[in-house]
């Protein structure tokens, strides 16, 4: 017989996070086999950081949601200052025209003039508004991916808080007890196969 420890190997999955043990599951000699529960670590600061991954999300979600929406504004304020500048650019030329005949005041023209500025500065903001928009959308967009990688990562490390046995043999020499600290590939429980 060998004497092990487990976790043994690291690149098999070794004991991957640190924290306080709760329960542990096994007694010295007790036969076990291969994914058996040993121990438990305390999960409550990994299911912490899981909420706060899902906070992240859910707020990175919400801006998404409002950036999106608020595109779909600029773009609907684009069309109608678009549609409002086309009809100051006829009434500018026609009053222009009549100006010229001395056909119409020159009040009607500075108005119409007024108007064709107005318009095309509400056709600018709204392009603006559209570009921040789209800004807004690929920077929560990031946010948002790298908030669920993150959560990918927290769950990944509560779920190592349950250590199963990585072979089949007997527990040798166990000395592991609640309250003793587990260490990240820090070998403590002995298996021999």
């Amino acid at each position: 017989h060998r004497r092990r420890l487990c976790p043994f190997r690291p690149r098999r999955g070794g004991l991957a996070v640190t924290g306080p043990v709760v329960k542990v599951h096994i007694v010295d000699n007790q036969e076990i086999k291969k994914g058996d529960l040993l121990f438990t670590i305390d999960p409550t600061p990994f299911q912490l950081i899981v909420n706060q991954r899902q906070a992240e999300i859910d707020e990175q979600k919400a801006l998404l949601s409002t950036s999106k929406e608020e595109l779909t504004s600029a773009r609907a304020a684009l069309q109608a200052a678009t549609s409002a500048h086309t009809y100051a650019q006829q009434m500018q030329s026609r009053y222009a025209d009549l100006a010229k005949s001395q056909y119409a005041p020159q009040t009607e023209l500075d108005k119409a003039n007024d108007d064709l500025r107005r318009t095309a500065a509400e056709m600018r903001i709204s392009e603006v508004a559209i570009e921040k928009a789209q800004t807004g959308i690929i920077a929560h967009q990031a946010a948002l991916n790298r908030a669920e990688a993150e959560m990918a990562t927290a769950k990944w490390a509560l779920d190592r808080t349950v250590v199963t046995a990585p072979v089949n043999g007997s527990i040798n020499n166990l000395t592991l007890q609640p309250g003793d600290i587990a260490n990240a590939n820090v070998p403590v429980v002995g298996i021999v196969d």
